[in-house]
């Protein structure tokens, strides 16, 4: 990745902070404070207001879309197989018996720990404790099933839904039981209920993040050019004499003003790693986390979002 370029995150941070405290300066204290207050008003709008929005844009227009592509791309899937597979590539030196692992899965009921139990009996002694299995257990479950999700949607999408399968193991218990092949001649779309299920627990905070960069970018921008207008018909175009205290403290305000920027910015890279599920050559963590500056702007905005 190109983590070479990561001096030019701390490079334009600096600027657009620079170029706050230089125009802030040059406004005087009366008229940077207006532009300081519009930039609050804008950012604390923006970071409130895009969540409920990207919410409900996720729920209307995103979600359905999302669970019929994966219902088609789950078709054919069989995930007692994939579970099968990974177990005996353990190195536990165990054959899984196909049958049994179907009827653990199809139970709906404690599948991990039924899991452990099968896994340490299989051969008459254990093969691994509590702690150790289920840490790969998850890893492989959440690996199986961001392999469905990104076939048919995004590497991000994926990766989010194996990072909310490890956090949330117990969710196997209805997911499982919903993966099982019936052969039902009235049912067009037989992994509706799985894809569903995927698009609700799995992916839809992917999609909620997304939605709400972009809301966040645009609210702010849509704020600040409002309050700029309200607040210019109230001043006049000519304020008088600024004295230098007054052209001092503007530019220490400017200071506050840069910040905020910084954070629109952070918010647009982060909208840039995320389409590029973080492989894009300059819009990547590796190069960010390496960055003096601009990293802690980035994961304030990554934290909130």
């Amino acid at each position: 990745m190109g983590d070479q370029f990561w001096w030019f995150y701390d490079v334009a941070a600096a600027a657009v902070v620079l170029v706050c405290i230089f125009l802030s300066g040059r406004k005087g204290i009366t008229r940077a404070l207006t532009s300081l207050v519009g930039c609050i008003l804008a950012f604390a709008i923006a970071l409130t207001v895009s969540g409920s929005i990207s919410r409900s844009i996720y729920k209307t227009t995103i979600k359905d879309s999302n669970s019929k592509k994966l219902a088609h791309a789950l078709e054919g899937k069989d995930f007692t197989q994939d579970i099968k597979v990974y177990l005996e590539s353990l190195g536990y030196n165990i054959k899984v018996d196909y049958k049994k692992l179907n009827e653990i899965l199809s139970s709906g009921e404690d599948i991990n720990n039924k899991l452990f139990v099968y896994v340490n009996s299989v051969n008459g002694k254990p093969v691994d404790d509590e702690d150790g299995f289920y840490e790969k257990l998850y890893e492989g479950e959440g690996e199986i099933i961001s392999g469905y999700v990104t076939e048919e949607l995004s590497k991000f999408a994926g990766a989010t839904a194996k990072k909310n399968i490890k956090k949330n193991p117990e969710t196997i218990d209805q997911f499982a039981p919903l993966m099982q092949i019936f052969d039902d001649p009235n049912e067009e779309f037989p992994m509706t209920k799985a894809g569903k299920f995927i698009s609700n627990h799995y992916i839809s905070s992917a999609y909620i993040t997304l939605v709400r960069l972009i809301a966040f970018i645009i609210l702010v921008f849509l704020v600040v050019l409002i309050t700029w207008f309200v607040f210019k018909s109230f001043l006049d175009d000519d304020s008088g004499y600024q004295g230098i205290f007054s052209h001092t403290v503007g530019g220490f305000l400017g200071i506050v003003n840069g910040a905020v920027y910084v954070c629109v910015v952070a918010a647009m890279i982060r909208l840039y790693v995320v389409l590029g599920s973080n492989e894009m050559l300059f819009f990547n963590h590796s190069a960010i986390n390496k960055t003096y500056i601009f990293k802690y702007f980035y994961k304030f905005i990554t934290s909130t979002m």
